[in-house]
């Protein structure tokens, strides 16, 4: 090899180190950014003006993979946090209401035994006062959080618009970009985050078309984006939760009635089954105790010729209950106490024992016994009695009432650890899956600071033979004069 062809090895050698270098040194930089891929400087053969061009570090199956773990976890967390404030709204891990049913339970069967004491009657009626604020408290409660829930929805679908609008602008950088031969590093790094965050709202699948270009559906073949992303609308109800939607192309998310499998499809569908099941299901229960309550403390006139009257417990469609034999929505959020057993505002207790809150037709203990206690045994066996809940509420459908309570808060206290432990099953594998990944794809510092010495080395080995070129092209210049 001549000399001059030595020092153009070495100088381009010192060339392509830089270059490599620069590489090594954008790594490093960028070393604690989740969302940055590795760069390898690798030799373009394709471009003979470049001795080398950058690629990204690879793993497209385990990026599909870590993708569609990303959205079962995200839902799945977004589902056991909405149900631990669900429960924790509703008391049911304290066993609020099922309590408060049973303390009425007793006051009643202390009554029942001794229906001359005056002062348990007013004990009943007080129990009855704790039991109905607290269900209408509830069913307020519930409301405010299908209100809180309808916003989030909302935002989730503005979020996946603006999602969609960001990965138009970056894909389009891609297709050009590709088509002049630029570097694509940073704007395929920026897509791929892009993709996580949508992914984490709703499952997306891609297709890899001609030039770096995307089309993006969901997991049930709507499309996201294809040229222009597509409109994404949330239609809102705030009168019924039930009725909530979310609009993809035109066309309505369809949410899986098993609340697993709905949180298993990202954040909007975790959010659409609590909206459309879980709550609706919930008020639905309230209103069941609500209803229960008032035909087990009715009043009937002893002819059986008028209507059937509520009794200690009434609504605003009140008194007439004769016509309530299944589900009456919204009857839990008026539920109160008669104020005809209200002493505060003129009522008696004596009316539990001897009737007649409806007037004189609906009197039972016409001759004013004091130890009288046939109605108030009554209402005691009524608690025991399965009653016709609505076959669509977790608790039913005959039951008793106590039962139907206790079901209530046990099956949504079960639901509540299921969504924990699926969140908790869906998080590690999340986090095996990203470790796996980042292991493969992103920036080890060890491994680019060992490459950065062995550059070093290649720099010193090239210039050391430029210096020892130059020397002895001096020494031949000089000694040819």
């Amino acid at each position: 090899m001549s000399l001059t062809a030595a020092l153009m090895n070495a100088h381009a050698s010192i060339f392509d180190v830089s270059r490599r270098v620069s590489t090594v040194a954008s790594n490093i930089t960028h070393a604690d950014d989740p969302n940055y891929v590795r760069r390898i400087a690798v030799n373009n053969v394709a471009n003979s003006n470049n001795a080398y061009a950058t690629q990204r570090a690879a793993a497209p199956q385990m990026e599909l993979m870590r993708r569609e773990s990303m959205t079962s976890s995200s839902g799945a967390e977004l589902n056991a946090e909405k149900m631990e404030q669900l429960s924790r709204l509703l008391g049911n891990a304290e066993g609020t209401t099922s309590g408060l049913v049973k303390e009425l339970q007793s006051a009643m069967e202390l009554y029942a035994a001794s229906p001359a004491d005056t002062a348990l009657g007013e004990a009943v009626v007080g129990k009855a006062e704790q039991l109905t604020t607290t269900i209408r408290s509830n069913a307020q409660s519930l409301y405010g959080f299908a209100h809180v829930v309808g916003s989030e929805i909302k935002d989730e679908a503005g979020e996946l618009q603006q999602l969609l609008s960001d990965f138009a602008r970056v894909n389009k950088a891609v297709v050009s970009g590709q088509t002049i031969g630029q570097d694509l590093s940073d704007a395929l790094d920026e897509r791929s985050r892009i993709l996580n965050e949508m992914s984490a709202i709703v499952p997306v699948s891609q297709i890899d078309r001609e030039n770096g270009d995307m089309m993006l559906l969901t997991s049930n073949g709507v499309t996201l984006f294809d040229k222009v992303p597509r409109d994404v609308t949330a239609v809102i109800d705030p009168t019924d939760a039930s009725r909530n939607a979310v609009y993809i192309d035109g066309i309505a998310m369809r949410v899986p009635a098993d609340d697993e499998s709905a949180a298993a499809n990202g954040r909007l569908s975790a959010l659409l089954n609590m909206s459309q099941q879980t709550i609706p299901t919930a008020l639905r229960e309230l209103d069941e105790m609500a209803r229960s309550l008032i035909v087990t403390f009715g009043e009937s006139d002893a002819s059986a010729t008028l209507p059937d009257m509520a009794g200690l417990f009434t609504w605003n469609g009140g008194p007439d209950i004769s016509a309530i034999t299944s589900h009456v929505p919204g009857m839990a959020l008026s539920l109160s106490v008669n104020a005809a057993f209200v002493s505060s505002q003129g009522g008696s207790a004596a009316a539990l024992r001897d009737g007649g809150a409806n007037g004189a037709s609906y009197m039972v203990n016409t001759n004013g016994y004091s130890s009288y206690s046939t109605r108030l045994e009554a209402i005691v066996s009524a608690f025991d009695t399965p009653f016709a809940f609505d076959a669509s509420a977790a608790g039913g459908p005959t039951k008793s009432l106590m039962d139907f309570t206790l079901a209530t808060e046990a099956n949504m206290e079960t639901a509540r650890v299921a969504a924990a432990d699926t969140a908790e099953r869906a998080s590690a594998l999340t986090t095996s899956l990203t470790e796996r990944f980042s292991n493969t794809v992103n920036v080890n510092l060890d491994e680019e600071i060992a490459l950065l010495v062995d550059l070093q080395n290649s720099y010193e080995a090239s210039s050391r033979i430029i210096s020892v070129v130059d020397e002895m092209l001096a020494q031949l210049f000089q000694a040819t004069g």
